[in-house]
């Protein structure tokens, strides 16, 4: 709000701003977004957990969240919220993601007795990466009957994360 008096021949103009807060008689909600994990590869599958709560902290059973993928403004899912005030979206990571940060938002869309509310989480895209096969055979010379253990160790300079999948053995010959 903005007042200004204009003045006159005896005294100067004087101008004073106020706020003021309109109460739309709905409740303020808070969005909480959990990520089943923080990083992911293309084609992997991830869990989007969201609860809307007031302030209170009780739970908003009722209105839609919306999963978006913030960073390219792509609407994942909408879904009702549970009794609870919660809902879950099992997400696909797209093969096309590049590499990278990206954003993942759940938004609370209000009701009539209800506030919007939003929360966003930051998820790392990973790259593919070709990791290195190492087989060690022991003995390394043996004679037909002899017993051969063989251990092979899948590793990557790259990253930190064990690889995991099947390990193959063929005989050459």
């Amino acid at each position: 709000l903005y007042a200004r008096y204009r003045g006159d021949d005896n005294f100067d103009p004087s101008e004073d701003t106020a706020e003021i807060t309109i109460d739309d008689g709905k409740d303020t909600t808070r969005s909480e977004l959990v990520l089943s994990t923080a990083s992911g590869f293309p084609t992997e599958t991830i869990i989007l957990d969201a609860m809307v709560h007031n302030e209170e902290g009780s739970d908003i059973p009722n209105g839609e969240i919306e999963f978006w993928d913030d960073t390219y403004n792509d609407l994942l899912e909408t879904i009702s919220l549970d009794s609870a005030g919660g809902a879950t979206y099992s997400w696909e990571i797209p093969e096309s993601y590049p590499e990278g940060l990206i954003s993942l938002k759940a938004e609370y869309q209000g009701t009539s007795a209800f506030t919007p509310s939003e929360d966003t989480e930051e998820f790392t895209i990973l790259g593919r990466v070709t990791p290195t096969a190492d087989m060690i055979l022991l003995p390394d010379t043996i004679t037909v009957g002899d017993e051969v253990h063989i251990t092979v160790n899948v590793w990557s300079a790259e990253i930190v994360v064990i690889p995991s999948g099947t390990i193959s053995f063929f005989d050459e010959d």
